[in-house]
């Protein structure tokens, strides 16, 4: 069973991050896709704290892409952006608390972490 569910984990983040690596090669025209969803680039730009001055939505997108990376591929904590810039700690607060499996050398291990807030 833990075998399973690391490979959909694996799986999942693999997705996650070829739509990533996708937006940020249509947004410096190296994949011929349109980018679509102009308002919604706007708002995420806008839930980043991206100034938009003048930007265009491929720019827009490319920093998008940028911070979604990052946070995905972080490798020492530090502050999550996209979970601080869309206030999922208030999501979390709800359902906490929450227990992440962090794989180590090919091992999985359960984390139960609660960010300083009680179950309700």
């Amino acid at each position: 069973m833990l075998r399973a569910i690391a490979a959909g984990t694996a799986a999942h983040g693999a997705r996650g991050r070829e739509s990533m690596l996708a937006l940020k090669l249509a947004a410096e025209e190296k994949l011929n896709i349109p980018i679509l969803g102009v308002s919604k680039i706007q708002a995420v730009a806008d839930a980043y704290g991206i100034k938009k001055d003048g930007k265009t939505v491929e720019r827009l997108a490319q920093k998008i892409a940028n911070i979604l990376l990052e946070d995905l591929s972080r490798t020492v904590p530090a502050k999550h952006k996209t979970l601080h810039s869309f206030n999922t700690y208030s999501l979390i607060k709800r359902h906490s608390p929450i227990v992440l499996t962090i794989f180590i050398g090919g091992c999985v291990y359960p984390w139960s972490m609660s960010f300083g807030y009680e179950s309700n």
